[in-house]
């Protein structure tokens, strides 16, 4: 049987039977309705269901993944053997002036090395003021609980850590007990099938029923999928260590607990939105925030677009992001879907991304097709007419394609040198748009600075006229054409799954392109085409 509180994941069970009998005092009550939550809602008088605990939640569980995986990394090195009982797990724990810090339990080692993705249940307890009286009969459930794994070969493994403390005042406030330390767990599972197995198991039941409202005064309980951007855990040792393992919520329920044991509240968030973020230049964010409105509207879900530049810059960890790849940053920031570089694509490679559409730009040179170019401009009035190395060139950064690569990869074809040995010298500027101020900008008699511009953002330029090729600049040479950048999808994301070919299917369909057609027009766009791996394989051959 259930726990009698549970919270059912298909909401029409919840809110049927609500009369209980609290076990610890034998009373009957009526159970909370279940609350529905949205993304940012948090109950009132509840601050533990606050959104900023769900995303310090999920750091947590990824340190506490990372853990699991250098373990696993460190005995692949060490090759486990043959456990000798079913009760000889591998483990190690970290213990510190008596107190257990950091637990982890290999259950199925052969199991977790043959896996592609995982499933996952995060346990977040925040203890009772008056915890201390059952904290004997929770280790003892504990030692039950671990004691069992075994019977679950589902089960692939185990970690539990101590919390920190909360650093500011206003959080400490959130804690009915602030003296003793809290602890969180993740159990990583094959299926989410095993927990209605787990769950239901005596021992399990009864420290739910008889222990945790007791003990606990909230507990936050997260569902997740795990993905491993290999063919394997064991393959991903080998290849994609530098590649983070993914965690994305599916759902998070809400108990809270009253002194004596009563459950007063009953909640539940589902994560439903859909996260577009533009890595591209930021003169198109408002034509990709109007395809992301229409995508939501005909997928009747909620979507967003983040202009992800603008917030890692007022971030306090600026540095540290500013140079990561897209593909970290979706996993960083929680992204389903993004408009990226081909070359960044390309990077990240098929096993992490989903290229699903690029769009085609409606003047005469892209030919009615998925493609564009890299302009090498110069100020109108400079007395250059073509490459020169007595120019000093401006660019957008190392790993930008249009802005860098194919320029790049022009000179050594041509004229057996780098950009580096090239050009007098060259300068980062950040962004497309940033060089082509620096040029119009530029005040020296001799002109001297040239650009390697994405065609896109210099043709969006033009078509807002703000600026001219009559008066402000000229284009000295032509590179390409390339590739069109697409929109991808992370294949780490439960969203990529349901919505991938859906949102592909519809983008380059006619039915999209007819009732989307003025905005299309008001940016000067055609229409989407379907894109493959493949379809990038002239960057491809550009960088190797």
């Amino acid at each position: 049987m259930e726990t009698n509180y549970h919270i059912h994941s298909e909401n029409k069970k919840n809110n049927i039977n609500k009369i209980i009998e609290t076990t610890p005092i034998s009373v009957k009550y009526e159970l909370p309705e279940v609350l529905l939550l949205s993304d940012n809602d948090k109950v009132e008088g509840h601050p533990l269901t606050d959104p900023y605990y769900t995303k310090e939640d999920k750091e947590l569980m990824k340190l506490m993944l990372s853990y699991f995986v250098e373990f696993m990394r460190l005995s692949k090195m060490n090759p486990l053997g043959k456990v000798a009982t079913k009760k000889d797990r591998p483990h190690f724990s970290v213990q510190l002036d008596g107190n257990e810090k950091l637990r982890c339990i290999i259950n199925n080692y052969e199991k977790a090395l043959e896996m592609k993705s995982y499933c996952c249940v995060g346990f977040f307890g925040t203890k009772s003021f008056n915890s201390q009286s059952k904290l004997n009969e929770i280790i003892s459930s504990d030692d039950a609980l671990v004691s069992i794994l075994p019977e679950f070969p589902s089960i692939i493994g185990y970690v539990t850590i101590q919390k920190d403390k909360p650093e500011t005042e206003e959080l400490l406030s959130h804690l009915p007990n602030k003296i003793d330390d809290n602890y969180a767990n993740i159990v990583i599972i094959e299926n989410f099938d095993v927990v209605n197995e787990w769950r239901r198991h005596t021992v399990h039941r009864d420290a739910n029923q008889y222990l945790s409202p007791l003990y606990y005064h909230m507990v936050r309980i997260h569902n997740a999928q795990i993905s491993i951007p290999a063919e394997s855990l064991s393959n991903y040792f080998q290849l994609y260590q530098h590649d983070p393992l993914d965690i994305n919520f599916i759902r998070t329920k809400y108990y809270s607990f009253t002194p004596d044991g009563k459950v007063n509240l009953r909640a539940m968030r589902e994560y439903k939105e859909l996260t577009f973020a533009s890595f591209l230049s930021p003169n198109s964010f408002d034509f990709f925030q109007q395809v992301v409105n229409e995508i939501g509207k005909k997928l009747n879900v909620k979507t967003k677009l983040i202009d992800i530049y603008p917030i890692i810059n007022s971030g306090e960890k600026k540095e540290e992001l500013i140079n990561k790849p897209p593909h970290k940053l979706m996993v960083d920031y929680g992204i389903d879907f993004a408009f990226m570089c081909g070359l960044a694509f390309v990077v990240a490679g098929p096993q992490l991304l989903l290229p699903l559409v690029s769009p085609v730009r409606i003047e005469e040179h892209y030919q009615d097709k998925p493609i564009y170019f890299s302009n090498l401009i110069i100020k109108k009035q400079s007395t250059f007419n073509q490459l020169s190395k007595e120019l000093t060139l401006l660019h957008n950064g190392k790993d930008s394609f249009s802005g860098y690569e194919i320029l790049n990869h022009h000179l050594k074809k041509n004229e057996g040198t780098s950009i580096e040995n090239y050009f007098k010298k060259s300068i980062n500027t950040g962004s497309h748009l940033n060089s082509i101020k620096s040029i119009l900008s530029n005040a020296d008699d001799d002109h001297n600075l040239v650009a390697s511009i994405d065609s896109i953002v210099l043709d969006t330029e033009l078509f807002n006229n703000r600026i001219s090729l009559e008066d402000d600049i000229k284009i000295i040479k032509t590179l390409g054409p390339s590739t069109m950048p697409p929109l991808v999808s992370k294949l780490s994301s439960p969203h990529s799954i349901t919505y991938s070919k859906e949102i592909q299917n519809y983008l380059s369909s006619t039915e999209f392109s007819t009732l989307f057609q003025p905005i299309l027009l008001k940016f000067n766009y055609k229409r989407f085409e379907i894109v493959n791996s493949s379809s990038f394989d002239d960057i491809r051959k550009v960088i190797n």
